[in-house]
Parts: C-alpha cells; sequence; structure tokens
C-alpha cells in the first residue's frame, strides 16, 4: 500500500472520528484533549531528549489531568497556568534540575496544554470544527499555491520548501474557506470570517514552523508513529495548537456565542 494510501484512509478515519465526537461533543471533546495532550508531552519530551534536554513525563501528566479537571468543573484554565508555574518552580529549586530542563518543560506545557484546551473550551461544536478545517485549509492551500507559484523562500532554514507566495495562498484561501463553512451554518458575518480567517492562517502557519523548528533541532523527521502516514499527535496538530485560541476568542469576542 502506497504511502499516498495510508495517508488518504487515515485522514477519511480521523474525520469520521471527528464527526463522531462533535456530535456528542460535551466531556468526549474534554477526554479527546486529555489523551492527546498526555501523547504530545511524551512526544516532545522523546524529542527534546534528543538533545539532553529532559522534560519530566509525570509533570505533563499531570499538567494534563489538572486542566481536564479545571475545565470539565469551572470552564476556564486559569489555575492550570498557576499549576505549570508551581511545578516549573518545584522542578528548579526542590529537584534542583537543570534550568533548560525547567524552561522546556514550562514551554512545553504551554504550548500543548493552552492548545487542546482552547479546542475544548470554544464548546460550540460548529467552531470547534471550524479549528479543524482553518488548520487543515491553511496547509492545504499554502502547500497548493506554493508548489504552483512559490519562488520567495519563508524561512528557509526552518522550512526550506515554504515559500511567501503559499503563506499568502493560505490565508487567502483560509479566508474562504471560513465564509463558506460559517454561511453553510448560518453563524457568517464577512468581517468577522475574514479577521479570523486572517489569523488562523498566520498562526497554523505559525503552528507547523514550530514543529518543524523543534524537529529539525532535535534530529527527528516525525514526533511519532500514532496515526499512519501522519506521524504523531504533534505531527497532525502542530497547526490546530495555535488556531484553536485564535477561534475560541473569535467566538466570544467578534461572534459573541
Amino acid at each position: 500500500m502506497s504511502e499516498f494510501t495510508v495517508r488518504l484512509i487515515s485522514g477519511i478515519v480521523g474525520v469520521i472520528l471527528l464527526i463522531i465526537l462533535l456530535y456528542f461533543n460535551g466531556i468526549w471533546i474534554n477526554l479527546f484533549a486529555l489523551i492527546l495532550s498526555v501523547i504530545a508531552f511524551l512526544e516532545i519530551s522523546k524529542a527534546f531528549k534528543n538533545i539532553d534536554i529532559n522534560i519530566r513525563k509525570g509533570f505533563g501528566v499531570i499538567i494534563s489531568v489538572f486542566s481536564f479537571l479545571e475545565i470539565y468543573y469551572t470552564k476556564t484554565i486559569t489555575y492550570t497556568f498557576y499549576v505549570i508555574l508551581l511545578l516549573a518552580l518545584f522542578d528548579l529549586l526542590v529537584k534542583r534540575d537543570h534550568v533548560l530542563n525547567t524552561a522546556a518543560f514550562a514551554f512545553s506545557s504551554l504550548y500543548i496544554i493552552l492548545g487542546f484546551s482552547s479546542l475544548v473550551l470554544i464548546e460550540n461544536p460548529v467552531f470547534i470544527g471550524l479549528v479543524f478545517l482553518l488548520a487543515f485549509s491553511s496547509d492545504t492551500f499554502a502547500y497548493l499555491v506554493g508548489v504552483t507559484i512559490g519562488k520567495h523562500k519563508l524561512i528557509p532554514d526552518v522550512s526550506p520548501n515554504k515559500s511567501i507566495e503559499g503563506a499568502i495562498g493560505g490565508i487567502i484561501g483560509t479566508c474562504i474557506m471560513t465564509i463558506l463553512y460559517l454561511s453553510y451554518f448560518n453563524f457568517s458575518s464577512i468581517g468577522y470570517d475574514i479577521i479570523v480567517g486572517v489569523f488562523a492562517s498566520i498562526f497554523a502557519q505559525a503552528g507547523d514552523l514550530v514543529a518543524s523548528r523543534i524537529k529539525r533541532d532535535t534530529g527527528i523527521k516525525d514526533f511519532g508513529k500514532l496515526i499512519p502516514g501522519h506521524g504523531g499527535v504533534l505531527d497532525r496538530f502542530d497547526s490546530v495548537l495555535l488556531v484553536a485560541p485564535i477561534v475560541m476568542h473569535g467566538v466570544r469576542f467578534l461572534y459573541k456565542i
């Protein structure tokens, strides 16, 4: 079976599972985020270990579970950030860990927890679905435009195949998809759609670049092999992690839902 076929089948299965999760919503989305958070911590810990930076995996599990419980009971993640700070201080002062290990833990916690928690806090299944649509649309349009007319490199030392033309194409394509998707569900407000589309695409591409930078610096091709043809959780959800907070704030401050 070719790699393309494997990726296609995995993608179809993923879409079906996502639709089922969105249908049931509620605690199932929260559990989904918890599982992905734990796996993502294990993946990024393994990557950093390649360059002798050690993240305490147990801390990652604690943070993931705490954020799950806080969202479930309070619909916020305010206290989660205090727990991240306390664990970082405990790691640095009590466990006498190296400052690079503590810094890597703090970065990983914010990077992973903020993204997956924001996804849950959106609550509205239409807008949760929008997160995935925007993340994948930005990646798809950026790739298609880049392959077709891309000439000027975006950040060649991080991702040599990405172009400025592709980045612009990703933004335009994402805006169009935002308008079409929200119009179908009668949530569209073109001005707001464009704002969300622009920022979502910029952050989706930034999320992809962040993951690429980490992989390049740690000398790995993929974060994992959990998803056939796609790699690990961080390989597949790198854009989602940074798009989710954009949509969450868009829902609250623009669409007032």
